[in-house]
């Protein structure tokens, strides 16, 4: 697979975009796509002799291997309103190859590839009234830093060499994009099962740590807790955000709680074993799970 893009100064979309075909290109059957080539150029002839052309050449058609978003009518948006940018058409019609449901594809570009088409098209995905001067870095923002500083001489070979170490982080970002995306895929049953068989409503008890919080967003309206096992092998309590990607809470744990630890926090709980409470009173934990679950209770009350 030989593909092209513009040389110069590269932002995430293109990055990520060479990134996409080239593990495309990596797990191709015998026959198929063959060793993988990027060269970045703004020369037709050069780009002519490509399979895929992206970010460059104001045109989009999938047919002919073209997916470029800068023409004047653009490349089409989502319904949400996110326009596309080299990275979601690349994505759109090569990323279903790289997962194995398309739930994990859909879950991916949410994720990862709206994200980034959305700062490359200047939609703003954040307001900033509290903090002035300071605004969320990205990956985007990550990408893009590995241009050539301003005030330093940079050859075409320099803002290649650099591109290259980019689409190189982008690679294994989007691989493990892949893999959290398929493990919320697997661990929905899990979840739903213990929603289903939840004896009050309000606290969701699962088996094992798993990715939980948007299925219980988005399928359970009562839930205000979530218990289970951590790593460490005790056991943790934590608050039902309000709204997927909020630090707001359904209910917070009980406000006399916060930042106690050990001791003091067991002689305020009456549970013996318990461990700590955060600040933040979005999650306590305790070494079993009797503890915990008492906690739980105390919560709910």
């Amino acid at each position: 697979m030989k593909v092209g893009t513009h040389n110069g100064v590269f932002h995430a979309d293109d990055v990520l975009a060479a990134a996409t075909l080239q593990l495309v290109c990596d797990q191709s059957t015998p026959g198929g796509y063959g060793p993988f080539t990027v060269i970045r150029t703004r020369d037709e002839e050069a780009l002519a002799s490509c399979s895929v052309i992206f970010d460059v050449g104001a045109k989009y058609s999938p047919a002919e291997g073209r997916f470029d978003h800068h023409q004047k009518e653009r490349a089409g948006s989502r319904e949400n309103g996110i326009l596309y940018s080299s990275f979601g058409l690349v994505w759109k019609h090569f990323g279903a190859q790289l997962c194995s449901t398309a739930e994990g594809f859909h879950i991916v570009d949410r994720v990862l590839v709206q994200p980034v088409d959305a700062t490359d098209n200047g939609q703003g995905l954040y307001t900033n009234e509290a903090f002035q001067g300071i605004q969320p870095y990205g990956v985007s923002d990550f990408l893009s830093s590995f241009n050539p500083c301003w005030g330093q001489p940079a050859t075409e070979a320099d803002f290649y060499r650099q591109f290259l170490l980019a689409m190189a982080s982008a690679r294994s970002l989007i691989q493990r994009e892949i893999s959290s995306a398929e493990a919320i895929v697997a661990s929905r049953q899990a979840v739903r099962k213990a929603i289903a068989s939840a004896e009050d409503p309000r606290l969701i008890i699962l088996s094992q740590a798993s990715p939980w919080q948007e299925t219980v967003i988005t399928e359970s309206p009562q839930a205000l807790f979530v218990m289970f096992p951590s790593e460490t092998g005790d056991w943790r309590l934590q608050c039902v955000p309000d709204a997927l990607g909020s630090f707001g809470k359904r209910r917070s744990l009980p406000a006399h709680w916060a930042g106690k630890r050990g001791q003091e926090l067991a002689q305020l709980t009456d549970v013996s074993d318990a461990i700590f409470c955060h600040p933040g009173l979005f999650i306590c934990g305790a070494s079993s799970k009797e503890g915990v679950l008492r906690m739980a209770h105390l919560a709910l009350q």
